[in-house]
């Protein structure tokens, strides 16, 4: 019952999540001093999903520099999760492929494969200039150390260029939010939960389906370019436009959400 009454400091209720890590650490308890007790299910609050814009990623990914930077863009540029970026099922350098400007990564959290994640060309030259300056070998770890020290410089850094620009709510964005960022853009860009599950690896569709209502603030309107020229097909699929069909005279046209 104290917990079910639990209040945080500012007198307001403690959330569900909160209540159910309080219940396992009391667990824990009655487990060692052979307390005979019953634990109460809390089910965490369902809290919509918000991204970061592409102007505050850009703003992170520059403002920020060294390794964390390129971190920060790799979680930006392909939804990995931390623990595979660095750790023990961390990217290594045979992981990278530059001449395709992709990466395959080990999926974590028992999760499905997914298929190589491509990466501009400038987060590749990053990446290689890294490896290049630290003589790193094919079965080399690019990040070294523990997944959660990325979480804690990730916060460090955040929150002090925020307080240098002045912009408060660049502390609102957590590590995890990239991740959803990455997730709403592939769904807004391909419009199929189904494929966006497996390019991002949920082993579950609902999973997925949980970012359906960031396409409600799309405006229902498209930007529609049609080219015949296979370099600039190649520059409108870079900008996340997506082919939809050539017409007889042999015009490609691709289309995006504005």
């Amino acid at each position: 019952m104290a917990i079910a009454r639990y209040k945080c400091l500012n007198g307001q209720p403690a959330s569900n999540a909160y209540k159910a890590k309080l219940c396992d650490a009391y667990q824990h308890f009655c487990k060692f001093n052979q307390v005979i007790w019953e634990k109460p299910i809390y089910r965490p609050d369902e809290k919509g999903i918000q991204p970061p814009t592409d102007e505050q990623c850009k703003i992170l990914i520059g403002g920020i520099k060294g390794e964390l930077s390129i971190k920060i863009q790799l979680s930006a540029e392909t939804g990995l999760r931390p623990c595979e970026i660095m750790g023990k099922k961390g990217l290594r350098v045979k992981d990278i492929h530059t001449e395709q400007h992709t990466i395959t990564a080990i999926s974590a959290k028992g999760c499905n494969a997914r298929p190589a994640l491509k990466i501009s060309e400038e987060l590749t030259a990053r990446i290689k200039t890294l490896i290049a300056q630290r003589s790193l070998q094919a079965n080399d770890l690019i990040f070294t150390g523990h997944e959660n020290r990325y979480g804690e410089h990730y916060r460090r850094a955040r929150n002090k260029l925020s307080n240098k620009l002045e912009m408060p709510e660049l502390r609102t964005i957590r590590l995890y939010d990239l991740r959803h960022y990455y997730v709403t853009k592939q769904l807004k860009r391909i419009q199929n939960a189904e494929f966006v599950r497996q390019i991002v690896g949920h082993k579950r569709l609902n999973t997925t389906q949980r970012y359906m209502h960031l396409l409600a603030n799309t405006s229902g309107e498209w930007i529609v370019e049609g080219t015949n020229d296979k370099e600039r097909a190649k520059q409108l699929l870079g900008a996340d436009f997506v082919y939809q069909l050539t017409t007889p005279d042999g015009t490609m046209l691709f289309r995006k959400p504005k």
